[in-house]
């Protein structure tokens, strides 16, 4: 009979899954909790990004032209994260992005991950993070670059520095 094997598999995938299930919850040395170290990450509290969700449409002045488009922000992951979602032109020649953000615990520091349409990797930037937005720095295929974004009037003002250039300057206007 052929019905062995299949058994045997069954078994042996019901032994592997019990033993991952038991061994998460297994106490380890210094963990009082017995939930093998994993605790949930603190959720995004930041005034700063609490005030940036929402949808916006965007008009920049950049060293290679003139643009316009739009963005999208919310908290994702179970509000432990922010990810802003760009498009700026029309059609084939539009550029899309997506930035990750991460906030540090106390609040005062933020980490992003960019991708977009142009770039073969993700690129990570770290800076400071305040009420009125973050200037984070990281290394881009053009070099050395500095990404900011500020609170200004009812919107937001975004700045694109590469090495000491200001290379982009963008407006953000909320949808209403």
């Amino acid at each position: 009979m052929q019905l062995r094997p299949a058994v045997a598999a069954l078994g042996l995938c019901a032994l592997v899954g019990g033993a991952f299930v038991l061994g998460s919850s297994v106490a380890r040395a210094g963990d009082e909790k017995g939930d093998g170290g994993m605790r949930p990450v603190a959720k995004v509290t930041a005034p700063f990004f609490k005030e940036l969700a929402g949808s916006f449409t965007t008009a920049s002045k950049a060293s290679w032209g003139d643009g316009k488009g739009k963005v999208t922000c919310r908290l994702a992951v179970g509000e432990t994260a922010f990810i802003e979602e760009y498009q700026n032109g029309e059609g084939e020649q539009a550029f899309h992005g997506m930035a990750l953000y991460k906030v540090s615990d106390d609040g005062k520091a933020v980490t992003l991950w960019w991708i977009d349409s142009m770039a073969k990797e993700p690129q990570k930037f770290e800076g400071a993070l305040a009420e009125d937005g973050y200037e984070a720095k990281g290394t881009s295929p053009h070099g050395p670059t500095t990404l900011a974004l500020k609170k200004s009037g009812e919107g937001f003002q975004f700045t694109l520095t590469v090495g000491d250039a200001v290379q982009m300057t963008e407006t953000w206007t909320r949808v209403k």
